[in-house]
Formats: structure tokens, C-alpha cells, sequence
């Protein structure tokens, strides 16, 4: 009976790290997009510009992608240690 609550427990803890961790990783997405509108609103009101022959849907594609992998893999390298 004591090992059934125990293990209850554990799952239990583990559900709340887990959804933690999503509301965390949520939070994480919602900022650089947030990021992401700022430098796309930035480049449409002609505050910052594009490269020669660069696209608009390309710079904000490739500035989100920066972002994301900055976030993503410092957190990830934050883990592995």
C-alpha cells in the first residue's frame, strides 16, 4: 500500500515538472515571436532594412530561426551539464 502512494507521488511530481517544463517552453516560443513581430514591424515601417534582393518573409524566417536556436540550444546545453 506504502509503495502504491509512493510511486503515486513520484508520477505525480513528475507530471508537475513536466508541465513545468511546457509552460516554460511556451513562454520561451511566445517571447521570440513576440520578437519576431517587433523586427517584422520594424522592417515594414523601414527602421531597419533588408539585404539586396532579400525578401521580407525570408529575413523574418531567418531571424526567427536565429532566435530558436540561440534559446533552444543554450537551454539544451544548460541541461547536458
Amino acid at each position: 500500500m506504502e509503495d502504491e502512494t509512493d510511486e503515486a507521488e513520484g508520477k505525480a511530481g513528475v507530471e508537475i515538472f513536466e508541465d513545468e517544463s511546457i509552460e516554460e517552453r511556451r513562454l520561451k516560443l511566445r517571447e521570440i515571436e513576440n520578437k519576431v513581430l517587433a523586427f517584422q514591424d520594424d522592417v515594414e515601417s523601414g527602421r531597419r532594412k533588408l539585404g539586396t534582393g532579400e525578401s521580407l518573409m525570408r529575413a523574418v524566417q531567418q531571424y526567427r530561426d536565429k532566435l530558436l536556436r540561440k534559446v533552444f540550444y543554450n537551454s539544451n546545453s544548460l541541461q547536458s551539464v
